[in-house]
């Protein structure tokens, strides 16, 4: 069920995983002194201008010894940044061909391609991946390899967006070039389309049948149900779960996760006892079709013997020694 790492794969994922953070916090440093500053004279007084990357522009005041000051701390840190991100971009390149020789990683590509595009949109904050491709992160964590391909088998991932931050949401959402999220994956991909589940609710889908599906607790009193993402009307609607609330009040888990290309992605997930309780809970739907039941139960078999083996801390004293049912 579980093969673990060789010691080379997992001496090079924790160097591939260290170069990996170092280029995350770079590059949101790197954020931070976006856009330009300079001087521009008006009626014979030099003013310190702040241009954001949209061009637009914002006077810092008139030339004296603290605007110079702010002046060249901007030059020096945006110098430094960028210098630091162009160094560390060609360190991760390296590890990335090394872990693919090693075989270090096996998540799908288009999902590290859907965390970095949400990552570099700034959004990432805003979602939890709760179903089938949280186990690649855990996995990762443990150093291990799930042999068992029905419990990876699905075509779908799961994000759970935290609708108690959507005004902070919408706001980053805005500040994109995209300002919805069916454009931010058709910039991934241009395939994606929106397409409606039977149940009622939306999905985006490739041409390749990957599906992306957004979900969220249901609505508490005085918040708009349903709403879309954007203004944009071919926009997604995130679609109400069951007990996507609990799924929210787990904490955070984060994982760096490799693809077979050897391509990294920071992935956010729920604890890994609150993945096991809750897909012991879907394998107990009966509404639910029965083939996923099933995977649903051998997800939960491998999550705990995961647990057991590899990730005691992640264990309560009390769990059980075996799923039940």
């Amino acid at each position: 069920m579980l093969t673990e790492l060789n010691d080379d794969a997992l001496r090079q994922y924790s160097d591939a995983k260290t170069a990996f953070l170092a280029l995350y916090e770079a590059k949101k440093a790197a954020k931070e002194v976006r856009g330009s500053m300079f001087w521009r004279e008006v009626g014979g007084v030099e003013y310190l201008i702040r241009a954001n990357v949209s061009s637009a522009q914002k006077s810092l005041g008139r030339r004296t010894e603290e605007t110079e000051a702010i002046y060249h701390s901007f030059v020096e840190r945006k110098t430094f940044t960028s210098d630091r991100v162009s160094s560390l971009k060609e360190t991760v390149l390296k590890h990335q061909r090394l872990n693919r020789a090693l075989y270090v990683g096996h998540t799908p590509q288009i999902v590290i391609d859907l965390l970095n595009m949400l990552a570099e949109q700034g959004l990432m904050g805003f979602f939890t991946i709760v179903g089938t491709f949280a186990l690649y992160a855990y996995e990762t964590a443990a150093g291990v390899r799930i042999d068992n391909a029905g419990a990876l088998a699905t075509q779908d991932v799961d994000l759970l967006w935290h609708n108690g931050k959507r005004l902070q949401f919408f706001t980053h959402l805005n500040r994109t070039q995209e300002r919805s999220m069916i454009r931010l994956l058709k910039k991934m991909d241009s395939s994606f389309q929106v397409d409606e589940l039977d149940s009622g609710g939306y999905t985006a889908t490739n041409n390749k049948a990957f599906q992306v599906d957004f979900i969220r607790a249901a609505s508490r009193d005085g918040e708009p149900h349903p709403f879309a993402f954007s203004d944009d009307e071919d926009d997604l609607w995130p679609v109400p779960a069951k007990r996507a609330e609990s799924l929210l009040s787990s904490p955070r888990l984060e994982t760096v996760v490799v693809s077979v290309r050897g391509e990294m992605a920071l992935m956010p997930t729920i604890y890994p006892y609150d993945f096991y309780k809750f897909k012991l809970w879907m394998a107990t739907q009966h509404t639910r079709p029965e083939e996923k039941r099933r995977r649903d139960k051998t997800q939960a078999e491998v999550m705990l013997r995961m647990m057991k083996d590899y990730l005691p801390q992640y264990l309560p004293k009390d769990a059980p020694a075996e799923t039940e049912g």
